[in-house]
């Protein structure tokens, strides 16, 4: 390792800042005694948060909201957040110490800014530069060492842009939100984007008219073999059997080669096809090479993530995180992967020297195949290298309980993707079978015709390390061209055209790379806030928008529709792109951001005062024919309308103006497409029965009541409505059950179900405390906010502390309901 007193004085330390403990944790078993590694834990400076946090220099100026002075160059006013000034207290103390200063912090533009911050608040008056590593292996550290650089501007500038860029978007827009919908909702630059494909993916969900139809699967004897098929036409065309063959707004036919069966017409016809004389028509076999995917950019591993091993995008961040900043290995402490953040599938000459020794050796020379990859995404950083393991010889099996759980399940991945990218095309061979049979009635070229489709692997290739879902095999018995064959079963099997998929996190961060939105290291940032403000709920691996969430994107995009554009947003990526590359400047993109391009009101600031105080309050009409958005305000809404609207960030359904108007609120978790007439004048109805009170508890000297709320009736000692303030205990509450008729309910079941929770005891790991009750949808364990429903054999009045940690260590189930798998239904063909 180079000796630190090469660069300073040679009387004292040289201080390494880095970002996290563990990273300095790591780092610091590379160096000497010469060097302290200290950690910065993320920013240290940042725009202030809260009108307290403001500098006094600023306050009273008209912009003192956005703390960035946009009246002279747009000049951030940065304070240290309370957080981080323990750290800086630290820092600056280490600093008196030291001859020199390296700022480590990690390499992308992030990281940049962050060292560039240290520099700004520390001072430092002995010399720094800035080292960059894309894993931390004593190798990596030592030549970072060896080729010391400066701060880069350009990033430093690009980063500081979009931090600007974000606060006058998200300050600007949020009070309009507020206004209409309640305090606590927000728009984001790309948040509100990546919202928005969630709500129009929603909408078209709801819109779709799904249609049933009809194919049949068929078994056949062939010689001493059996094979099955499929029908594929009747009468010389195809039978629909797919979502596309259907128009999805009218759930008719739209394919005008194919025909629409029905269960009646393939009965219909059973009794030929079965007396029919089948034989093999045609064999034909086709030779492919499938490729395999390149090494793992942040998206694509956040993908495959959520697909193979169920985790969601911070979830596998955050495995990311451990394995890049270290793991102790008991004889040594050393990162396990590269660095997590990068959009390149660049290889380093090392990394691909080893995977090829390793194939070469483990798997013989036939199955290394050298390949180099291009990266394909719009606002790609190339100086970067992909995920990929520090040292590909550290197999996952021999990491065996040194990792588990998500750190050992996405390092089996890293590293067998990393493998894969320089192995050889798996081969296959596609076999496709044809049977016909002419029938009775027909002309002779006009055969009903069964397909069965088969494949064999004929050379693995990187099949051997990443196998595809099953073995990638489909067996077919061996038969000839010509060979009679008899038709032994014959099932129609009914199918129905599908509503384009919800979004998963995976599908998301896909489709924010494809558009050039964000940032690899913005992606579980976005959906994390998206879930935290409730604009969007999980059920499963699927994200489905809230009421709350329409709002917000109805109405940015009713009044700042380009604002939630990808175009226009990604556009905006590109323009912070130019500036990271020195080609552009950065005042002049706020400027025209804010203020327009021609002096006029076309920039942001002048839209907003215009528009937010004749903006209309949001709502959605409900019919039979679904939900529509209202623009018009109350004028119109008569004493029968019902519309779904939002006070306080909270969503309710209205019935009517004025005396007669009734509301009830919307359970939290309800998808907009679930959400029928029936079902908003059920729970009108609840409304109307309450409150209502039970009588008094024998054990309190209080009263009991029957009420209503976001998650459903239930009763409660005492009368107090709403949240209680701050500091006031939280009264004691209890869910009616789904299965109990409100008239039914009495003083003896309130009092029944009153005494839950129960404790059971304390979490060994969090220290929180266990109890059990019953609930709405059925008795369930809870330990601070995880929540788990008891199974069948487990009882309510016996489980103990042991059976309810084991519950709760137990994945969550998917969100109950999680909408309509279509829209509205065609019903049968018409």
């Amino acid at each position: 390792m180079p000796d630190a007193s090469d660069a300073g004085s040679g009387n004292g330390k040289t201080l390494v800042i880095v970002e996290s403990g563990a990273k300095a944790d790591t780092i610091s078993r590379f160096l000497d005694d010469d060097y302290v590694v200290s950690a910065c834990f993320g920013h240290v400076r940042d725009l202030p948060r809260r009108a307290a946090e403001r500098p006094a220099k600023i306050k009273g100026q008209p912009w003192a909201d956005l703390a960035v002075d946009v009246d002279h160059g747009f000049q951030p006013y940065y304070i240290v957040p309370s957080e981080s000034k323990k750290h800086v207290t630290r820092l600056r103390k280490e600093l008196r110490q030291a001859d020199r200063v390296l700022l480590a912090t990690d390499e992308d533009r992030e990281g940049e800014s962050i060292g560039w911050h240290l520099l700004e608040v520390l001072k430092p008056k002995v010399p720094y530069e800035r080292i960059v590593f894309h894993e931390i292996t004593p190798t990596a550290i030592e030549q970072a060492l060896e080729s010391p650089r400066d701060i880069d501007g350009n990033l430093v500038e690009a980063q500081e842009s979009r931090r600007i860029l974000d606060r006058l978007y998200g300050y600007s827009l949020s009070p309009v939100l507020w206004r209409k919908l309640g305090q606590g909702t927000s728009a984001g630059r790309v948040q509100s984007v990546a919202l928005k494909f969630l709500v129009e993916r929603e909408r078209e969900r709801m819109a779709f008219v799904s249609a049933e139809y009809w194919g049949a699967n068929a078994d056949f004897a062939i010689g001493d073999s059996q094979l099955s098929a499929r029908l594929l036409s009747l009468g010389g065309v195809e039978l629909a059997s797919q979502t596309s063959d259907f128009d999805p707004t009218t759930g008719q036919l739209a394919a005008s080669n194919k025909r629409w069966e029905t269960e009646e017409s393939l009965e219909d016809i059973r009794p030929t096809l079965v007396n029919a004389d089948w034989l093999v028509s045609t064999i034909a076999k086709t030779q492919a090479r499938m490729r395999p995917a390149p090494p793992f950019t942040t998206s694509t591993m956040q993908q495959a993530a959520s697909n193979r091993l169920g985790m969601g995008a911070a979830r596998a961040m955050a495995a990311a995180q451990r394995l890049y900043q270290g793991v102790d290995l008991g004889a040594e402490r050393v990162g396990l992967i590269t660095y997590m953040r990068t959009d390149s599938v660049t290889l380093s000459d090392q990394a691909l020297a080893q995977a090829a020794n390793y194939i070469q050796t483990t798997y013989g020379d036939d199955y290394h195949q050298f390949r180099t990859y291009k990266t394909r995404s719009r606002n790609a950083q190339e100086a970067h290298e992909a995920i990929r393991p520090t040292d590909i010889a550290r197999t996952p099996d021999s990491l065996r309980g040194v990792l588990d759980g998500d750190d050992f399940a996405l390092y089996d991945l890293i590293w067998r993707r990393s493998l894969a990218c320089q192995m050889a095309d798996a081969q296959v061979e596609r076999t496709r079978i044809e049977l016909e049979a002419q029938l009775t009635g027909r002309p002779a070229d006009d055969p009903a015709v069964m397909i069965a489709n088969g494949q064999v692997v004929l050379f693995p290739g990187w099949y051997e390390v990443l196998p595809p879902r099953g073995d990638g095999q489909q067996l077919l018995p061996d038969v000839n061209e010509g060979e009679p064959a008899q038709l032994i079963n014959f099932e129609p099997k009914r199918s129905d055209s599908q509503p384009p998929a919800r979004y998963t996190e995976a599908t998301l961060v896909k489709k924010l790379e494809d558009d050039g939105l964000g940032r690899p290291s913005t992606y579980a940032a976005i959906i994390k806030t998206l879930t935290d403000r409730n604009y969007v709920t999980r059920s499963g691996r699927t994200l489905i928008p809230t009421f709350l969430g329409f709002g917000v994107i109805d109405l940015l995009t009713q009044h700042f529709a380009d604002l939630v554009n990808a175009e226009f947003t990604a556009d905006m990526e590109d323009t912070l792109d130019q500036i990271a590359r020195g080609e552009a400047r950065a005042e002049q993109h706020l400027h025209e951001f804010y203020f327009g391009d021609d002096g006029s009101e076309s920039g942001l600031k002048g839209r907003v005062a215009e528009k937010i105080d004749t903006i209309p309050f949001w709502a959605l009409n409900l019919d039979e024919s679904g939900l529509s958005l209202d623009l018009d305000g109350d004028d119109h809404v008569g004493p029968d309308d019902i519309q779904v609207r939002i006070r306080g960030g909270s969503s309710f359904i209205r019935r009517g103006v004025g005396d007669s108007m009734r509301t009830a609120p919307l359970p939290p978790d309800m998808a907009p497409a679930d959400l029928t007439l029936a079902q908003a004048g059920d729970l009108l109805e609840t409304t109307l029965q309450l409150p209502r009170k039970l009588g008094h508890h024998p054990d309190y000297d209080d009263d009991v009541w029957l009420l209503n709320g976001r998650f459903g009736p239930f009763v409660q000692l005492g009368e107090a409505v709403g949240r209680p303030k701050r500091g006031q205990p939280k009264p004691r509450r209890a869910s009616v059950p789904k299965d109990m008729e409100l008239p039914d309910v009495n003083l003896e079941h309130a009092i029944e179900w009153l005494r839950w929770p129960k404790t059971l005891g304390e979490h060994p790991e969090s220290g929180e405390e266990v109890t059990v009750r019953p609930g709405r949808w059925g008795p369930y364990v809870q330990s601070g906010d995880e929540r788990r429903n008891l199974k069948d054999e487990d009882d309510l009045e016996t489980i103990d502390l042991d059976r309810a940690l084991a519950l709760l260590a137990e994945p969550k189930a998917p969100r109950r309901g999680g909408g309509r798998r279509g829209g509205r239904r065609s019903g049968r063909r018409r």
